[in-house]
């Protein structure tokens, strides 16, 4: 008889509960989480030296000059006695032409084995290297826009004017 008359009130009771009893949410909640964004590396306005390159983002003047391999190179090509005159005429022209841009204002950038990358306003990037031929131990002078040009170390100031007008 208890049997009877407990078994429906357990029956109640598990009824209760079950509709009283808030049902758990399976939806899922997003949560937006803000990465920092590290800063676009920009070179404009500056001029940093890394183990191989110069980037160089503002006006300058590059000067390369010639690594040893090419100074015994040529040493070996035109002699011992016309290399000392060369090489002091070279110097002589060096000092004019690296004090003449001081003097406006503009850096120079002496290298004989680091690559030059210049970065353009335009967003492109030139590279140049110590040991190309096409340079020829002359100044690269850069207008820290879009302009460089090789010129004459005998005689920079034309290639000033031209790329600083």
């Amino acid at each position: 008889m208890i049997m009877r008359f407990i078994l429906p009130i357990l029956l109640l009771l598990l009824l209760t509960v079950a509709c009283t009893t808030t049902k758990e949410s399976n939806t899922v909640v997003e949560t937006k989480i803000e990465v920092p964004k590290e800063p676009a590396l920009s070179y404009r306005d500056t001029i940093i030296e890394t183990d191989s390159t110069f980037e160089i983002g503002k006006a300058c003047g590059v000067f390369f000059t010639p690594s040893d391999a090419e100074l015994e190179r040529l040493k070996k090509e035109i002699g011992e006695e016309d290399f000392f005159t060369v090489m002091d005429d070279y110097g002589w022209y060096f000092s004019e032409s690296t004090s003449f841009l001081e003097d406006k204002g503009v850096k120079t950038i002496t290298t004989s084995e680091k690559s030059v990358r210049f970065h353009l306003l335009n967003g492109s990037v030139k590279t140049f290297h110590a040991g190309d031929t096409a340079i020829d131990w002359s100044p690269l002078l850069f207008d820290g826009k879009n302009t460089i040009q090789k010129t004459d170390l005998v005689n920079i100031q034309p290639g000033y004017e031209a790329v600083f007008k």
